[in-house]
């Protein structure tokens, strides 16, 4: 962010500098910042920034302005104003419009949101107004905590095919549930009740499905043996078919011919 400023004064001055002939573009230039300063940091600051009121930055210096239409959405605070301002840079909803007393120059720039198609909220800022808006949200920005690293997933790891390492980082509340869990089901150390309740929740939910061999079985006792598959050459060679249990029991052997 800080650079990105940088590289906007540059741009300022040497439009400012009448002795130099190069020509250069500061509202293009500021534009660029806003997206390069505001709308990547954005996702990491969201939270912070919806607990400022729009009064509270009004009156610290941010040029807090009411919609162009009365149609449209009233932020309910700071965070949600500068994301329908993000949202705009970054959806290529923006119109430059000129300067009525310079016509060659870029006078304003209007912002709009939109909900699947639909314009939302929308306002019209000078291109003073809109540096306004970025130095005050660099100003802040100093005062926001430093965003936290997220972890990077590949979308090759959605599957888990193998048996990983993981780090959990739990809270005291879930510590304090896993250590009852592991007393209720006589298992002692971290990893083996984590491995147990992740265990006994799968099978709850019908993800874990336990292993059962394939077997066949009669639809009643008079249609058939259980081991014909097994023994058939046994029952085509004797001629008979054998119900019970045991083929080598006399007492509950039943001979029936084969048709």
């Amino acid at each position: 962010m800080r650079r990105t400023r940088e590289n906007l004064e540059a741009i300022n001055d040497l439009q400012k500098n009448e002795d130099d002939r190069r020509k250069v573009y500061e509202v293009t230039q500021l534009v660029n910042s806003f997206l390069g300063a505001f709308a990547h940091p954005w996702e990491e600051w969201a939270r912070d920034l919806k607990r400022i009121n729009l009064e509270v930055a009004k009156a610290t210096g941010w040029p807090i302005k009411p919609p162009d239409d009365d149609r449209d959405d009233d932020p309910r605070n700071l965070g949600e104003l500068l994301q329908w301002v993000r949202n705009a840079m970054a959806h290529g909803n923006i119109r430059f419009l000129r300067d009525p007393t310079h016509p060659e120059d870029i006078g304003q720039v209007s912002l709009w949101n939109e909900r699947n198609g639909w314009r939302t909220w929308g306002i019209t800022l000078t291109v003073t107004e809109l540096r306004e808006f970025l130095d005050c949200f660099d100003a802040l920005a100093g005062r926001l905590p430093d965003p936290r690293p997220r972890p990077v997933r590949h979308i090759k790891d959605k599957s888990i095919t193998e048996t990983r390492n993981v780090t959990i980082s739990n809270s005291e509340d879930l510590n304090a549930a896993l250590r009852a869990y592991g007393y209720d089901r006589d298992v002692e150390g971290f990893d083996q009740v984590v491995e147990t309740a992740l265990h006994d929740l799968l099978k709850e939910r019908g993800h874990l499905v336990p292993f059962r061999p394939f077997r066949v079985t009669p639809f009643h006792r008079e249609g058939g043996p259980t081991d014909i598959s097994i023994n058939h050459d046994r029952y085509f060679a004797d001629g008979v078919l054998d119900y019970s249990d045991d083929p080598d029991d006399p007492e509950t052997r039943e001979s029936d011919p084969l048709p």
